[in-house]
């Protein structure tokens, strides 16, 4: 295995060989179609239920449609932030 090395201000990057990285691969089959569309259907019943038909009565469907890509624009910003730490 071979490991190399490198300093960047304060901060050591050590590059690990194959091995490192065969150690730390998924298992085969832990999510499987089965679970994948379990969870969809969960997804779906419990957001009909948490807060689309309170999100239409109170809006509409526009105001709905709104609300989700800022709702989806948030989340995407969240996400960026946290893949920079």
């Amino acid at each position: 295995m071979t490991e190399q090395r490198r300093n960047v201000g304060r901060v050591d990057y050590e590059q690990g060989g194959e091995h490192y990285l065969e150690r730390r691969q998924l298992n085969q089959g832990a999510a499987g179609w089965v679970l994948l569309a379990g969870l969809g259907v969960a997804y779906v019943i419990s957001g009909d239920f948490a807060g689309w038909n309170f999100g239409i009565a109170e809006g509409g469907w526009g105001w709905l449609l709104i609300a989700t890509l800022l709702m989806a624009t948030m989340y995407t910003c969240m996400v960026f932030g946290l893949a920079e730490m």
